[in-house]
């Protein structure tokens, strides 16, 4: 995965809520000084970018398999399945995803990106650089969606 190296530099001039518009600059000087800084741990990005992306209609599953993903649980930057580099409020995430056979996975994905991108800005007001996508399996139908045949 690519990381960011850009430099975004942001300054605050008067209290937002989460919800609002982005301020309009006025040109006049900001209302007092800033308070404090607010760091987002990289591990809480993968983690809105996983509940992120299993709301996307065709995602059956965000999750770590095998070795690597029980060593990328581990890291401070994961959470199951996905993980993230953050630099100067700038984010590349990498998600590992299982879609639902038979939807095409070309449509999931762009669908993906576009709302992990979206609700990564939304809550963390980080711009997500790259989310680079596994596919790492296709499930049919399950057993418990089928029939019972007696």
């Amino acid at each position: 995965m690519s990381s960011a190296s850009h430099d975004l530099t942001t300054s605050t001039s008067r209290a937002v809520s989460p919800t609002a518009e982005a301020p309009v600059s006025t040109g006049a000087a900001p209302a007092g000084p800033e308070r404090g800084k607010t760091t987002i741990a990289p591990g809480v990005i993968a983690a809105i970018a996983r509940q992120a992306a299993s709301e996307v209609d065709g995602v059956e599953g965000v999750e770590a398999t095998g070795l690597g993903g029980l060593l990328a649980t581990l890291r401070s930057t994961s959470s199951g399945g996905a993980s993230a580099d953050v630099a100067a409020r700038r984010a590349a995430i990498d998600l590992r995803l299982s879609i639902r056979w038979p939807l095409p996975v070309h449509q999931v994905t762009m669908a993906v990106r576009e709302h992990v991108r979206r609700r990564v800005g939304e809550l963390t007001g980080h711009v997500v650089t790259d989310v680079d996508i596994v596919v790492a399996d296709l499930p049919g139908e399950t057993r418990r969606s089928r029939p019972r045949v007696i």
